[in-house]
């Protein structure tokens, strides 16, 4: 490889493309034996940085936490791996930093330092657009959980990776129940075999009805596995080639193509000792479409709502496996009137009675109407 550039400079120009950073709880790089050899830990980061995926930005960022006493010979193997590493030209900041080392046992405040960190470069400095954390700790899944609340709960391409050593088996069990399989990038495959973090693809509109029929009949019945799946697709789509494809091949679409979307929409999944992936889908939280409802109703019904008709309508359209659909009588009405109506109020509408039942009339412009004008 040629030689690349140190840039030791805080932080990276933020006129520059995007770059990826990667930390390194070195100290926690294990294999299978379960214990630390800075030979091994040396050899799983090179392999990182030779190997990584080239649908991530390219690295700007490359620090490892080490105990502190052994800082200078750290940081001068990095900066050094760094320039043979990457491609002639690039512009990375490399540096080993050492952290407190609190007892004997090696426990440190690398993990509090790494998160730290990778939230400043990601979310306040903004000196790195993906971050990468190389480790076997399970502490870290608090700073994944992080990432996904400041994406707004979107798990569909997090800007995270986690990357797992070669055979490390140490690796918490926790890590794999919480964090989905996409965002790991697994050293034992090679990179060009392994993609970690793609976006999802975009679903047809035969691939997202199959979707909401799946939660629908799926959501909060507990455990299944793909078998389960598809046989909620033979009965309601049996034209459709997924229905017909052998055990395996389903498996294979139903992980890449449907499971990432309904993960999204709040799915988990895990895989026990013994036999296959268990999936789950928690019963739907429709609390917070009360306020799409009202907008929805106001923007298609400029004049008149009643709320039966229009409501269902309204539903059927944007989502179909509403509860609120199959609500009858005074279970519809004080559902209507508590949570959808009062958020139509300030777009001006009023309730009336009218011929034995309400109707709601828009009677005056809303103060969003009026800043229009």
């Amino acid at each position: 490889m040629g030689s690349g550039i140190i840039d030791n400079a805080v932080g990276v120009d933020e006129n520059s493309t995007k770059v990826s950073a990667v930390y390194v709880d070195v100290e926690n790089i294990r294999g299978t034996a379960g214990y630390f050899d800075p030979e091994f830990a040396q050899d799983v980061i090179k392999r990182a940085l030779y190997q990584w995926p080239s649908h991530r930005p390219p690295l700007g960022i490359v620090h490892l936490y080490v105990p502190a006493y052994k800082a200078e010979s750290w940081d001068t193997w990095v900066k050094d791996l760094v320039i043979t590493a990457l491609p002639a030209g690039s512009n990375c900041q490399a540096r080993a930093e050492g952290v407190q080392q609190f007892s004997r046992s090696s426990k440190n405040c690398a993990d509090m330092t790494i998160a730290i960190d990778a939230f400043d470069a990601l979310y306040l400095s903004r000196t790195a657009d993906c971050i990468a954390v190389l480790s076997s700790d399970s502490d870290f899944c608090a700073l994944f959980r992080k990432i996904k609340m400041m994406e707004n709960n979107d798990v569909s391409n997090l800007p995270f990776m986690w990357i797992a050593s070669p055979g490390s088996g140490v690796m918490s069990k926790e890590v794999r129940m919480f964090i989905p399989d996409r965002y790991f990038w697994d050293l034992d495959l090679p990179a060009t075999e392994y993609s970690i973090s793609e976006p999802i693809s975009a679903t047809s509109t035969e691939e997202n009805s199959i979707i909401d029929t799946l939660i629908q009949e799926l959501a909060g019945t507990g455990e299944f596995t793909v078998t389960r799946a598809q046989s909620i697709i033979q009965q309601n789509f049996p034209g459709t080639q997924f229905a017909k494809d052998d055990g395996p091949s389903f498996g294979t679409y139903f992980a890449d193509n449907l499971w990432p979307v309904i993960e999204a929409r709040g799915g988990s999944k895990y895989k026990p000792a013994t036999g296959s992936w268990r999936y789950e889908i928690p019963v739907q939280d429709y609390r917070y479409t009360w306020g799409k409802i009202a907008d929805a109703l106001n923007a298609n019904h400029p004049k008149e709502i009643m709320p039966n008709e229009d409501t269902v309508s309204v539903l059927k359209e944007h989502w179909p496996t509403h509860p609120m659909i199959n609500y009858q009588g005074e279970q519809f009405q004080k559902t209507w009137g508590t949570n959808i109506f009062p958020k139509l109020v300030p777009y001006g509408w009023r309730e009336h009675f009218e011929s034995g039942r309400y109707v709601y009339l828009r009677t005056q412009a809303s103060e969003s109407d009026d800043n229009l004008s």
